[in-house]
């Protein structure tokens, strides 16, 4: 089965950071990520990055987790952006 890409309506493709993780990692304890989140993160950040859901005891849907190839640019994002929404 080929992978969906999901685009904003400006044409960026939201799906490029999905389902990666990296050792430097935030838990948003929300559903998802936004797709101005998604765009303002890949500003901010000058290595790699990615989202995904993690199972957490208790919440059966999972949580959104945001994580970072570079601390720095982890602790950017935590000063720049509201992530609970």
């Amino acid at each position: 089965m080929r992978k969906r890409n999901h685009y904003t309506s400006d044409g960026y493709n939201v799906s490029n950071h999905y389902n990666k993780l990296f050792e430097h990692k935030v838990i948003t304890y929300s559903k998802g990520i936004t797709a101005r989140n998604i765009k303002k993160i890949t500003e901010i950040c000058s290595g790699k990055w990615g989202w995904c859901f993690e199972r957490m005891e208790g919440n059966g849907d999972g949580n959104c987790v945001i994580s970072f190839e570079n601390k720095a640019d982890l602790v950017s994002v935590m000063l720049s952006l509201d992530l609970s929404d």
